[in-house]
């Protein structure tokens, strides 16, 4: 199995004008301009519009790239995106399905995308349920040995019996 990186395409971005885009807290924007350096978006209540960079956008997809979470509500410096959530929301847009919210820390986390290979799906004996889409699986075999690690086999009872 092999970890691939989610290197990020400006040019492949999916937002465009008339797009909306919904922030943590729930306020809305609505995109009104999509450059080569920068997507621009107003709200619609106030009027107030907003503008997130190319750069901000790049930076933290190369820390999420890294493995690196990022705190919400903090500016790149101080380990997160924006201090504003307007522009955090704008950003998580543009970074799609690379990036997921995690509440319970506060935070934006990576996600991480793997290849399987036909070599590494193990076969159905020790597997209670298998995703061959995610490449995810419970394995269900017996548990290993915990003084040697070797897994338990018949005739195996540990080495501390």
């Amino acid at each position: 199995m092999t970890t691939t990186t989610n290197t990020f395409d400006w040019a492949a971005l999916a937002l465009t004008p008339g797009a909306v885009v919904r922030s943590r807290t729930g306020a809305v924007y609505v995109v009104t301009t999509v450059t080569d350096k920068a997507i621009e978006a107003v709200r619609p209540p106030t009027g107030s519009s907003v503008r997130c960079s190319r750069r901000m956008v790049e930076r933290a997809a190369a820390a999420l790239d890294r493995g690196q979470p990022l705190a919400y509500q903090r500016s790149g410096p101080n380990g997160g995106i924006s201090y504003t959530v307007a522009v955090e929301a704008l950003a998580v847009a543009c970074l799609g399905d690379r990036v997921a919210r995690d509440d319970e820390r506060r935070q934006w986390v990576p996600v991480v995308v793997f290849e399987v290979d036909d070599d590494d799906v193990p076969d159905e004996s020790g597997i209670e349920a298998y995703n061959e889409a995610s490449g995810r699986g419970t394995l269900t075999g017996p548990p290993d040995c915990p003084s040697c690690l070797r897994p338990r086999e018949a005739g195996h009872h540990g080495c501390c019996c």
